[in-house]
């Protein structure tokens, strides 16, 4: 395995421990800052965007996914700035939504071109088939 694709899944694993990280301080199972969460909420996020790909989807929709979980983790990390004001469950859950979306939101790089194999034409050697003669 190279080590580009252990940093991927590295990546991915940042980006869902922030998401179980929001929705434990959501539900109350921890009660650690909620800005504290919202930041690292919103870093996890951007970072998971470049983890590995679990869905094929078409480059269009891994952009529209990219682009909410984008914009939600700027509105997390706002409110965890104090530039927002609003209760940190509703942002935590906001946040796990982008935390999922940055995974959707993952592309690679398009696949290598496939090579064009033209078929060869038969070659000549065999003389034409007469028609059968009629009786």
């Amino acid at each position: 395995m190279d080590a580009m694709k252990i940093v991927k899944i590295a990546l991915s694993f940042i980006a869902l421990l922030a998401a179980a990280l929001g929705v434990a301080q959501a539900t109350g199972a921890i009660h650690w800052p909620p800005g504290l969460v919202d930041i690292v909420m919103a870093g996890a996020t951007v970072l998971g965007t470049f983890g590995v790909v679990p869905f094929a989807l078409s480059a269009s929709e891994h952009r529209a996914c990219a682009s909410v979980a984008m914009f939600a983790s700027a509105v997390g990390a706002a409110h965890a700035a104090g530039t927002i004001p609003g209760a940190p469950k509703i942002f935590n859950i906001v946040a796990v939504g982008a935390a999922l979306l940055s995974i959707l939101g993952r592309w690679d790089a398009p696949p290598a071109p496939v090579p064009v194999f033209v078929t060869p034409e038969p070659t000549k050697t065999d003389p034409p088939a007469e028609p059968p003669k009629a009786a």
